[in-house]
């Protein structure tokens, strides 16, 4: 790659990048997509001089959105500020128009290296983890990604030259990803595929092939892979137009494609994570519901005495597993009996 650019020929590589954003803005079509990425790839200034019209362009700074997504090396000063590994950061995103997110996404793609055509991407490691109904772990990867499984839960884990891939098989998972903009990290979750580089997620697969997935820091690119369709290179998955973005703070429930998506509060964030810390958390949640939930946590299974009971709202915190706990709080606070069988096996809920 040519990086020597005389003088007079920079101001015309800011008119050309200045063009590029204009085009972006408007939507790219596939030849022009097509020629924007020959044209970031003859030289880095190229790529630089995107990013400096993105923030001319982006009046909210589009250069903390695209640093954001996929950060730049440690050592340029505009690459992003470390985030907790905990932290619920709702502030990293604010899309003022359509625009400047497709803005945003385009650009970001473009900065992600291409792999060479010619050499093959061979796989460095696999190895896998899972826990049993109850039990849940952290799973620590070799970048320092950290995995969180909740019960009952399985994933394969491929490391290959050019990219980091997960398939949830089945269960959930919250996903603590380490940057490294040159290997993507990927999880995939019955016919979907979920993308990001430096960000954390949640992301729940239930037996029928639902995903329910919950953006915590940064922003996740969400897929389509299709029936049989088969897993391609990180960067053309990402290269797709027909991605979804989603940023910190949002919600969707997934089967193929996107049924639905919503922007949620902290407080709803931190009860749907209540479980790394042992603790599952319901606010007015119907009962059917909550016994379903509980059900993943224990080997138990319960019965109601009648259709509308299951309907009854509950709310509360109560510790993962304390099958005990719970009837005590249903029937003290919610005037719900009990009859239960061999311990851990059969209860029978009815109304007092």
């Amino acid at each position: 790659m040519n990086n020597i650019i005389p003088i007079n020929k920079k101001h015309l590589a800011r008119e050309q990048a200045s063009s590029w954003i204009s085009k972006i803005d408007r939507g790219l079509r596939d030849e022009e997509f097509s020629d924007l990425k020959k044209w970031c790839e003859q030289a880095d200034l190229h790529r630089e001089l995107l990013f400096e019209m993105a923030e001319l362009w982006d009046s909210l700074s589009a250069l903390n959105e695209l640093s954001g997504l996929f950060p730049l090396d440690a050592s340029d000063e505009r690459s992003t500020a470390p985030v907790s590994r905990y932290g619920f950061n709702f502030i990293g995103f604010n899309m003022a128009t359509a625009a400047s997110l497709v803005l945003v996404a385009f650009i970001a793609f473009l900065m992600v290296p291409q792999p060479s055509t010619r050499q093959s991407d061979f796989v460095v490691k696999s190895v896998e983890a899972s826990t049993s109904i109850g039990e849940q772990k952290p799973v620590t990867l070799e970048d320092g990604s950290i995995i969180h499984l909740n019960t009952n839960s399985h994933v394969n884990i491929l490391y290959t030259q050019r990219s980091r891939q997960i398939a949830l098989t089945k269960g959930e998972a919250h996903f603590d990803v380490a940057h490294d903009p040159n290997r993507p990290f990927i999880v995939t979750a019955g016919n979907n595929t979920v993308t990001a580089v430096g960000t954390a997620f949640n992301v729940e697969l239930d037996s029928t092939g639902m995903v329910e997935l919950l953006v915590t820091e940064g922003k996740v690119l969400v897929k389509d892979r299709g029936t049989n369709a088969p897993i391609t290179t990180p960067t053309q998955e990402m290269m797709r137009l027909d991605s979804v973005l989603l940023v910190s703070g949002e919600k969707a429930v997934i089967k193929g494609e996107i049924m639905s998506q919503e922007s949620v509060a902290l407080e709803y964030v931190q009860n749907q994570l209540a479980w790394q810390q042992g603790m599952l958390v319901f606010e007015g949640e119907s009962l059917s519901e909550i016994l379903a939930e509980v059900s993943r946590y224990a080997n138990v299974s319960f019965s109601l005495s009648t259709k509308d009971l299951g309907e009854k709202r509950v709310a509360g915190h109560f510790k993962v597993g304390d099958i005990k706990g719970l009837l005590f709080a249903l029937e003290s606070s919610f005037g719900i009996e009990y009859v239960r069988t061999a311990p851990n096996e059969y209860v029978l809920l009815k109304k007092t």
